[in-house]
Order: C-alpha cells, then structure tokens, then sequence
C-alpha cells in the first residue's frame, strides 16, 4: 500500500516543478531538445487555472514505450483544489481509441496529433503536460522512502492509484517545494521524465498554490 501511495506523491510533484528543475542545471540541453521537437510550454487558457496530462509509460529509452495511464491535473487556484481525472485506462467509448492514436515523436514525447486528440475526446484544452515511465518512479520511491515501487497492475492502472490520492495530496500540501528543491532531477531528466514545463513556470504556479496559507483540497474521479 505505502509504494502505491509513493507513487501517486511523486505525481503532484511532477506536476508543479517536474522539468523545471532540470531546465536550470542545463538550460542549453534544454534548448537544443525543444528545437528537435519538443512541444514548447503553452500559456494557460484560465489565468485560475492550469490544466496538466500526466503521462506514465513503461519505459522511455525502449524503442517502443508501452502507455500505461493518463491522468488528467488541474491545479486550481482561488481556493486551492487540486482536481485529478483518470482518462486511460477507463470503460468509456474513447478508451480504444486514445490507445490507437497514442504515438511518440522521434524525441520520445508525446505526438502533438495525439495530445489534441485527448483534447478532443475529454472536451478540456490540456496546457502542458509530464511523460514519465516506470525507472523515474522506482527512483524516485527509493529517495523518498528508501526503496522501490511496485508497477506491476497491469490489469487496473486507475483502481489501484484512485483510493490514495488523498494522501499524496496532504503530502503535497505540508511539504510543497522544500521537497522537489533536494531532489537530484538531472538523475532522471530527460531519460525517464520529460515535459514542456518550464523552471518559472513551475516555481510561480506552486507558490501560487501554497501561498495562500490554505490547505490544498483534492478532488479525484476515477473509474
């Protein structure tokens, strides 16, 4: 149960700082991947809200990285909410089809033909979003509880990551960046996590989320 709940932490980190970090160790790196195709940061459409696809593949240094979920995220700000929506695997009419469309580009990133097609299958402008794949998680539940995670739910992704998102945002809410400013990112950027989020971007959004001093609420929809 604890390395579930390891990985569903790791998540909402990615999702505020994520590539960010990475970005400042090596910006020129960075620089020379967005010209070889990686999508480039896209301004939220809400100034209240940011709108994130979380991407787990198996592995992204295998010729052919195998989807296992995605995730919807929307850091909403006023109050703060963050709102998790499970978008594949699901029993929806769509399901089948996000798995046909799914393709990478030579880069290992998400094919931008493919992220407007999830757009249009769930009626929501996704801004940005964060590929990771199984090493990335492994590695980072061994820095923060000393050992592995266990990704072995290839029958029910989306069953066995809902019931704890609970706790990965409370751990989110008391530690905030103080935890994503000791990790060693560059371990695993860009080899096994990927995004278009830029370092500002990702500091400034948050703090906003934090700064207001309230606890951040969750909201999940699962299966």
């Amino acid at each position: 149960m604890r390395k579930i709940v390891i990985f569903l932490t790791i998540l909402v980190f990615l999702a505020c700082l994520g590539f960010g970090l990475y970005t400042s160790y090596k910006p020129e790196q960075n620089k020379k991947q967005v010209e070889g195709g990686f999508a480039p940061v896209i301004t939220p459409v809400s100034q209240f809200q940011n709108n994130y696809l979380i991407i787990h593949v198996d592995d992204l240094q295998a010729d052919d990285p195998q989807l296992v979920s995605v995730w919807g995220l929307i850091a909403y700000f006023p109050e703060p909410k963050l709102i998790f929506q499970a978008l594949y695997p699901m029993q929806t009419p769509t399901n089948a089809e996000v798995l046909k469309r799914y393709k990478l580009s030579n880069q290992n990133v998400p094919d931008p033909a493919w992220l407007r097609a999830l757009a249009d299958f769930n009626q929501i402008t996704w801004d940005n979003y964060f590929l990771v794949d199984n090493q990335a998680l492994i590695q980072l539940g061994n820095f923060v509880y000393g050992g592995g995670i266990d990704l072995n739910r290839p029958d029910d992704p989306i069953g066995a990551e809902q019931p704890y998102m609970q706790t990965m945002c409370d751990a989110f809410a008391a530690q905030g960046r103080n935890f994503l400013l000791t990790y060693t990112w560059k371990d695993i950027i860009p080899d096994h996590l990927r995004s278009n989020v830029s370092l500002d971007f990702g500091l400034v959004n948050t703090d906003r989320l934090l700064s207001p001093g309230l606890p951040v609420r969750c909201e999940i929809f699962g299966n």
